[in-house]
């Protein structure tokens, strides 16, 4: 089976909708994979000028996911904070 997935030129994906409310909603994909035999799901969408990526074990998690990450990301700059870091022979390392 592995090796006729590697053979497939497609990959199917499922589009979602993102929402941080009723106003703002961004369309997204799911893909499917497996991890031990356990399913894992992976999100991505495409928030104004950046990505936001997560994946969870059920769809439901993953949708929340998602969902909050988009509000983090339009109403509380996610992506504007340089965060907290330490340097290391003179490189910085961003902790998350």
């Amino acid at each position: 089976m592995l090796w006729l997935m590697s053979k497939c030129r497609y990959t199917i994906s499922e589009l979602i909708l993102v929402m941080a409310d009723l106003k703002r909603t961004f369309t997204g994909t799911i893909k499917r994979g497996e991890d031990s035999g356990r399913p894992v799901f992976f999100g991505s969408v495409k928030v104004i000028e950046g990505m936001i990526y997560s994946m969870a074990q059920d769809e439901e998690s993953l949708g929340r996911n998602l969902d909050d990450m988009c509000l983090l990301k339009l109403d509380h700059g996610l992506h504007h904070s340089e965060g907290v870091f330490i340097e290391i022979f003179n490189s910085k390392f961003f902790l998350n």
